[in-house]
C-alpha cells in the first residue's frame, strides 16, 4: 500500500507518494471535503506524483485529500489496498 502521501510544497496541488515495489502503475483519487471528485486517475508505472492544480482550481474552495492504490501485474502481484487519505490541502479560490 502506498505511504508517504503529501502535497508538494512548491506546487501545492501536486500529489506525491512513496513508490511501491513491483508496481504496474497507480490509481489516484482526489477528494474535496471527503467527496470523490471524478473518476480515479491512472498513473504510469514508476511515476509517484500527479498534478491536480487545474482540477482543484476548477472545483474551487475546499479541503482536498487524495488516496492511492498500487496496481499489480495481474499475475504475480495483485493491486494493493487503497492508502489512507493524504494530509488536507486547504484551497481558497
Amino acid at each position: 500500500t502506498p505511504t508517504g502521501l503529501a502535497w508538494d510544497t512548491s506546487i501545492p496541488g501536486k500529489a506525491k507518494w512513496g513508490a511501491v515495489d513491483n508496481n504496474n502503475g497507480y490509481t489516484v483519487q482526489l477528494y474535496k471535503n471527503g467527496v470523490a471528485q471524478g473518476i480515479e486517475t491512472v498513473i504510469a508505472k514508476n511515476t509517484v506524483e500527479y498534478d491536480y492544480t487545474s482540477t482543484i482550481t476548477s472545483a474551487g474552495t475546499g479541503n482536498y485529500t487524495f488516496k492511492v492504490t498500487a496496481k499489480g501485474d495481474g499475475t504475480l502481484y495483485t493491486d494493493s489496498a487503497q492508502s489512507a487519505a493524504s494530509p488536507e490541502y486547504d484551497y481558497t479560490a
